[in-house]
């Protein structure tokens, strides 16, 4: 990354990956404005004590109420009203 090959002004580093977290440090590091534009998306770790998620998530739904971790069943999951309730769109407005 050569951060004095770019144009001038601000830069906008879309995610922040191992190699996007490198580029806005080297950007920031040259004298740049860096925004960084990020999901709030929760991630999961893909292995946990050398086992893959989905082994764990499969242990928890058969040994959860073992260790007070309720199961996942139909009357334990929210309304359908509930969970499309947050992902509304919102209203376009017009272009000025």
């Amino acid at each position: 990354m050569q951060p004095t090959a770019r144009h001038d002004g601000a830069v906008l580093v879309a995610g922040i990956g191992q190699a996007d977290g490198q580029t806005a440090e080297e950007l920031h590091d040259a004298g740049r404005e860096v925004h960084l534009a990020v999901s709030t998306c929760p991630e999961a770790p893909l292995r946990y004590s050398g086992h893959d998620i989905l082994y764990w998530l499969l242990e928890t739904g058969k040994r959860g109420p073992d260790v007070c971790i309720p199961a996942l069943t139909r009357e334990t999951l929210p309304s359908p009203a509930a969970r499309f309730a947050q992902h509304r769109r919102r209203p376009q407005h017009p272009p000025p």
